[in-house]
């Protein structure tokens, strides 16, 4: 027996999708309260304001019985009663490719050093689940900083987790460039968050330089950026 595969192309060719979408009931301060069938916690929404046809990024934050709040990724301007929500993605996720070495990136993985775009290989989700403390490895081989007072004073090991605290202005950038630049890391992942954007720009510039950059991952959310977009750096 023969399909009519022309008819089932033809069919399949003319279905409209249904697409979930709802809007937005009250906006309080940062927040935005809405109607969104199956919101899942940490599901990316657009908020579909009028005159910006891109729409604003949020990202659902609680649930109620039949409302969900979402935090705004970008300005709450032009957002009112009613404007349309649409879902993007069921969980959090971001781009990951080997042309992120060498590049500084937003919270989205877009480049932001006037670079050319950056081609995806997969995408990693932002919360993933937690690793079996059995198959966590062990920190026992030394990781060269490059920097001799470090090495020979306070070693670090492959693995280990550290923490450079101090005053404003007394060299903690300075610091963590030069062992951006001369530690035995393959790669480097720099995470710029709540900085000023004169700050992400200096250090990249002075303290990173074209050495530490060329084995480098930097990712920025200044001051200025929406909290939730912090985080989500972060």
């Amino acid at each position: 027996m023969s399909l009519p595969w022309a008819h089932i192309d033809q069919a399949l060719s003319e279905v409209q999708p249904i697409s979930l979408s709802g809007r937005v009931v009250r906006v309080s301060g940062l927040v935005v309260e809405g109607t969104l069938p199956r919101a899942r916690l940490g599901m990316l929404c657009r908020l579909m304001v009028r005159g910006d046809d891109e729409g604003v990024p949020a990202e659902v934050v609680a649930l109620r019985e039949d409302t969900c709040s979402l935090m705004p990724l970008r300005s709450v301007s032009g957002i009112t009663a009613g404007t349309p929500i649409e879902p993007l993605e069921t969980s959090p996720a971001v781009p990951v490719s080997y042309q992120l070495i060498g590049r500084v990136v937003d919270a989205w993985g877009n480049p932001i050093d006037g670079g050319k775009r950056i081609r995806a290989l997969r995408r990693y989700p932002l919360q993933p689940g937690p690793l079996n403390p059995m198959e966590r490895t062990m920190v026992e081989r030394p990781l060269p900083m490059g920097i001799t007072a470090i090495d020979t004073l306070l070693t670090c090991g492959e693995g280990q987790r550290i923490v450079i605290m101090a005053g404003a202005g007394v060299g903690k950038s300075t610091l963590l460039g030069m062992l951006a630049k001369n530690s035995d890391a393959d790669v480097t992942i720099i995470a710029l968050i709540g900085e000023r954007s004169r700050e992400v720009k200096r250090f990249v510039v002075k303290e990173l330089g074209p050495r530490g950059l060329e084995k480098a991952v930097v990712v920025s959310a200044t001051s200025d950026t929406a909290v939730a977009l912090r985080i989500r750096a972060a």
